[in-house]
């Protein structure tokens, strides 16, 4: 069914004022975000923006969902085409990294210093969570070796079956991924180790695998 012009014209603005967020992002962060300035980019009064976004944390929450929507697709892609659970590790973690070097603001926005003042809303949770899932799909055909007793009363809370063992190396992968990639987008090390990123990205993927035992648990 065809839209109509007024559907038509509403997403094209949507188009043109993230466009506009996403400069903004360029230049200052998302705690630069104006409603007000787009308005301006715009040709628009200041009211008329928010017929189409309601408030700057509308704003962000668009830019949040659409970011993690990116990035799991991205991720989708390359695990896809992988078949064994090391290989889907790996491009899991590739294409994380990979994702955020072609987009750092939008991976600031999605995983560095969180916004003063903003609560992400419940639209966030699922896209926020692609990623994750994907690796804890991942994680569930692993045999971590660990003591996860603590972790079993959030077993039940997870939509997949997994053991607390499972469980555990999956959350502690996760954190693992995120702080090698942050260490690297955010300048953690400084500048000295620049040209280690790939070596120390590697070091920190095969603990990942070793956490999760992907590949034989009786190798050293």
């Amino acid at each position: 069914m065809a839209l109509g012009k007024r559907e038509l014209h509403r997403q094209e603005m949507m188009g043109k004022i993230l466009q506009l967020a996403d400069e903004q992002l360029v230049d200052g962060g998302a705690q630069s975000l104006s409603l007000r300035e787009i308005a301006r980019d715009l040709g628009l009064a200041s009211s008329a923006i928010y017929r189409y976004v309601a408030s700057r944390d509308e704003l962000l929450t668009l830019l949040l969902v659409r970011g993690f929507n990116s990035l799991a697709d991205a991720v989708d892609a390359a695990v896809g085409v992988e078949k064994q659970p090391e290989r889907q590790l790996r491009a899991l973690a590739g294409s994380v990294r990979g994702w955020a070097r072609i987009n750092p603001e939008q991976y600031a926005l999605l995983y560095g210093t969180p916004v003063p003042g903003f609560h992400a809303d419940q639209g966030t949770v699922a896209p926020g969570s692609r990623v994750l899932m994907r690796l804890a799909e991942i994680a569930q055909q692993g045999a971590p070796r660990i003591d996860a007793h603590s972790f079993e009363p959030l077993v039940s809370e997870v939509p997949l079956e997994l053991t607390a063992a499972q469980l555990a190396a999956g959350a502690s992968a996760w954190g693992m991924l995120l702080g090698a990639i942050n260490s690297e987008m955010f300048g953690y090390l400084g500048p000295d180790f620049g040209g280690v990123s790939d070596e120390l990205f590697e070091i920190a993927v095969d603990r990942i695998v070793k956490e999760l035992c992907l590949r034989d648990c009786n190798e050293a």
